[in-house]
């Protein structure tokens, strides 16, 4: 986890990927936001997890060890299975701090997203980050109960989900709109 804080107040935005283990676009992205030199020049503070779940990339997988969904698990248990455990202790110790969200995904195996948003566009907030991401493609998204953003917007944050490329494929074209977008 990286944290970028200026000494200036304002909103706070978790940047996180690979929720899925298999989903390398965010990561990359994210490693490039890390090093970008603009970061030194920020309003507010910004937390970069470039690796949610830890296991699933190990393993290259999109699942936990015991094929566990962790973007199904939110807000999680501190007693609960595998899955819960980890979705608990990201809840707490990282989105609770959180004002703003933009969670990075790709498509599933064997399938390709087009890089495009997913939101509720009812929340102004949201639209309007959704906005300014600047990808020419914002789907109105049901929100999936035990998702980070379903949970996240309980406790009241806004969030945007990225989609965009393959699972472990590293693509140019989805990578720069997700880092630009951000």
């Amino acid at each position: 986890i990286r944290v970028f804080h200026d000494k200036e107040d304002g909103p706070t935005l978790l940047v996180c990927a690979a929720i899925h283990g298999d989903e390398l676009t965010g990561i990359e992205a994210a490693r490039r936001l890390i090093k970008d030199e603009r970061m030194k020049t920020i309003k507010g503070t910004l937390i970069v997890v470039p690796i949610v779940n830890h296991l699933g990339f190990i393993h290259r997988s999109r699942y936990l060890p015991d094929r566990r969904d962790l973007n199904r698990f939110f807000p999680g248990d501190e007693t609960g299975s595998l899955a819960s455990r980890i979705a608990h202790k990201f809840m707490t110790e990282v989105v609770e701090h959180a004002t703003h969200i933009v969670d990075l995904h790709t498509a599933g195996m064997h399938r390709t997203n087009f890089p495009q948003i997913r939101t509720n566009i009812g929340d102004e907030e949201n639209l309007a980050m959704a906005k300014a991401f600047g990808l020419p493609m914002v789907l109105n998204s049901e929100l999936i109960e035990g998702s980070l953003r379903y949970s996240a917007g309980q406790l009241g944050k806004h969030a945007i989900t990225f989609e965009g490329g393959e699972a472990l494929r590293l693509r140019e074209d989805y990578i720069k709109p997700a880092f630009q977008g951000v």
